[in-house]
């Protein structure tokens, strides 16, 4: 054991004497990092430019619709054809909102989007109805998503909508085909004309 102690001393002095002269020169290293990025900010700043908003697709021109054999992407919904009030566009705001936390908890039909016809309407009808009689709607309680995008006739959530603005989303949602997987949900404003 004592033959040891004089090994670890002088490991122990090394690496003392080591980080001391690291200590001496890390100063060298901050200001080269520094100089180098102040560098590329230069190179750079003439090039790239930024106002703030990432580089989105415009879908005001036209009404967004799936090209031929496109079977997944943006599901885009506007305001209905007659317009919107700021409260009308508010809720499809939150109906977008719901239908992202719906898409990344998940919860959207595995093969995208389905038929409503048939026992599936009815079951997601009655669900409806369920739900306004035990809550307090002023107007429709909708599904968010539409039972079109989810295959279940009980939503994610629940949403009070005004009936113009449900029955426009859901119609809306028919310019997707059957089997259409949503990649996000995003809100288009006015319906372009």
């Amino acid at each position: 054991m004592s033959a040891i102690k004089p090994i670890m001393r002088e490991l122990r002095q090394a690496a003392l004497k080591g980080f001391g002269a690291a200590k001496d020169k890390l100063h060298q290293v901050a200001d080269n990092i520094t100089s180098h990025v102040d560098g590329i900010v230069k190179k750079v700043k003439g090039q790239d430019t930024f106002d703030g908003k990432p580089d989105k697709p415009d879908y005001s021109a036209t009404p967004h619709k799936p090209g031929d054999g496109e079977t997944s992407g943006p599901v885009v919904f506007y305001d209905p054809r007659k317009g919107a009030t700021p409260e009308q566009q508010a809720q499809i705001n939150a109906y977008v909102d719901g239908s992202n936390d719906a898409l990344n908890d998940g919860y959207l039909a595995p093969n995208g989007r389905v038929s409503t016809a048939g026992q599936l309407r009815d079951d997601a009808s009655a669900a409806a109805a369920a739900e306004r009689a035990g809550g307090a709607y002023s107007g429709h309680a909708g599904h968010v998503p539409d039972t079109t995008w989810t295959g279940r006739p009980d939503p994610h959530s629940w949403l009070d909508l005004d009936p113009s603005v449900n029955t426009s989303l859901g119609s809306q949602s028919l310019r997707y085909p059957i089997g259409y997987q949503p990649t996000e949900f995003v809100y288009g404003g006015s319906y372009p004309s």
